[in-house]
């Protein structure tokens, strides 16, 4: 499971984050940075501070990059996870907005409950990475920049890091 920290102004802001979900036991805490919805490098980032643009960067916790297409495993699907609510506690009008936002182009699932009561909110079952990461680019535009790719095998949520494993 991935979460989102937030979106923060700059690299230092969103390092100093990072560094505190380090030490609080997150050890896979990383920091992504994105430029008109587009993911780009912390290198592209810091270039793009330095000529005075700004753009939102977002630590998260086990961040993946992208992946070229692989053969499709049985049993294994991709999603893009737009919410998440703690306690269950899902809005109905988050739900409405995203429904509406996405329209007939993908369905939007409310995930069960996790072991922490965290409900998740996919959009679309894809059977590549690459078409979960155009929806979650998307979804970005729209007004969903921290959504992201996850994976499902034979219904069970899993990391995208992991359904790579599985293609490999």
């Amino acid at each position: 499971t991935r979460y989102c920290a937030g979106i923060f102004p700059s690299l230092v802001k969103a390092t100093a984050e990072k560094n505190r979900a380090l030490g609080m036991g997150l050890p896979d805490a990383v920091v992504r940075a994105y430029f008109d919805g587009q993911e780009i490098t912390l290198d592209q980032a810091r270039a793009r501070e330095g000529a005075g643009a700004s753009q939102p960067v977002e630590p998260a916790a086990g961040a993946a990059a992208s992946a070229p297409a692989a053969a499709p495993v049985a049993g294994l699907s991709f999603s893009v996870q737009a919410l998440a609510y703690q306690d269950g506690k899902v809005s109905a009008e988050a739900l409405a907005q995203l429904r509406q936002k996405v329209g007939a182009q993908a369905a939007v699932t409310q995930q069960p409950a996790d072991s922490r009561g965290i409900v998740a909110v996919t959009v679309g079952s894809y059977a590549t990475e690459a078409q979960a990461n155009q929806m979650a680019r998307q979804l970005a535009t729209q007004g969903y920049p921290d959504c992201f790719p996850v994976a499902f095998k034979d219904g069970r949520k899993m990391t995208v890091s992991e359904a790579r494993e599985l293609r490999d």
